[in-house]
């Protein structure tokens, strides 16, 4: 088997929308903010980290196109080399656009337990490792709507050139756009 997929709660509380300044951090990657892209998809490229990586542009385009039940809330990619080898690290955050979607935790476990079973049938699929992390947050400028996000950390494994594993982290964002955007109908309840 090619892949891992793992799911797990973190209890750390966020309220979005969040801030961000843009000041890099000691790993050179920044906090640039919460940016709605639900319904706005015209902003798509008002956000850096969708800006610098095609396939996560993708992946915010499908999520948060009009005829799914989720909007998405952060993200971030980043290529990590050492000793001559070469991977790729990073994370989509999406949420159901959904009052009563995020009200239960209980209501991701369907998604991560059908995208693992879809990965189960993907032949020549690249080793990788798919980290879904739910965690509590409240959408303050929607009337406090409470609830779960979930973010999908992707880590694909050590290949021998950058190319080679840029080509394994498009693959595996692919196999998230994929599922992603079959997520809906939109619901009645809507967040944005």
């Amino acid at each position: 088997m090619n892949y891992q997929n793992y799911l797990c709660i973190n209890q750390k509380h966020k309220p979005i929308p969040y801030g961000g300044d843009g000041v890099p951090r000691e790993d050179g990657e920044a906090n640039y903010g919460f940016v709605c892209l639900k319904g706005a998809l015209d902003r798509v490229d008002s956000v850096p980290e969708l800006a610098r990586d095609a396939s996560l542009r993708r992946l915010a385009i499908a999520a948060n196109g009009d005829e799914t039940a989720l909007l998405s809330v952060g993200c971030l990619s980043s290529a990590v080399a050492e000793e001559g080898k070469h991977r790729y690290t990073g994370y989509f955050e999406f949420a159901f656009n959904s009052r009563s979607g995020i009200a239960d935790a209980g209501n991701y476990f369907p998604l991560f337990f059908h995208f693992d079973r879809m990965l189960s049938t993907v032949k020549d699929l690249r080793p990788v490792t798919y980290h879904w992390e739910l965690q509590p947050c409240t959408f303050t400028d929607r009337g406090n709507a409470s609830g779960f996000s979930c973010g999908v950390t992707v880590n694909t494994h050590w290949a021998p050139t950058l190319e080679v594993a840029c080509g394994d982290w498009e693959s595996s964002i692919d196999q998230l756009t994929d599922f992603l955007r079959q997520i809906g109908p939109p619901p009645d309840d809507r967040i944005y």
